[in-house]
C-alpha cells in the first residue's frame, strides 16, 4: 500500500492509476466493506475522546469500523431514512462523526454542521 503523507504523493499515485480504476466499487459503503474484508485487522480510525495529554486514543479496526457504521446504517434504515433522503446532525469533529456520516451515504445524502460543544461519550 502505497504512503500518501503529502500532495505531491497523492499526486504520484494518481498519477500511476485513476482513482476510478483503482477502486471498483461505486460507493463509499462498497469501498468501506471491501476496505474491511482486506485489511479486517488493520488500524482504520484512532481517536481520542478528551484530548488531555494522559488520555488515551481509541483505535478501531477496519472489522470494527464496518461493523459499527452497518449498525448505524441499519438503525437509519428502520427510523425510515431512504434512499435520496438528507440527514443533518450537530456533532463536534471526531469519531462520533465520523461513525455517523458513513452510514447514510448507503441510502441518504449527509449534511453535518459542525459544533463547538465538548463531546460527550454517545458514540
Amino acid at each position: 500500500m502505497p504512503r500518501i503523507a503529502t500532495l505531491a504523493d497523492k499526486r504520484a499515485v494518481e498519477a500511476e492509476m485513476p482513482v476510478t480504476e483503482r477502486w471498483q466499487a461505486r460507493s463509499l459503503y462498497r469501498q468501506l466493506v471491501e476496505t474491511a474484508g482486506r485489511f479486517p485487522d488493520r488500524p482504520a480510525m484512532t481517536f481520542q475522546l478528551r484530548s488531555g495529554p494522559k488520555d488515551k486514543a481509541v483505535t478501531l479496526s477496519w472489522r470494527q469500523f464496518r461493523e459499527t457504521v452497518t449498525r448505524a446504517a441499519n438503525l437509519f434504515r428502520r427510523l425510515g431514512v431512504g434512499d435520496g433522503d438528507t440527514v443533518a446532525f450537530v456533532l463536534p469533529n471526531g469519531r462520533c462523526a465520523q461513525l455517523i456520516t458513513r452510514p447514510t451515504h448507503r441510502r441518504a445524502q449527509c449534511v453535518q454542521f459542525r459544533s463547538a460543544c465538548r463531546p460527550r461519550r454517545y458514540c
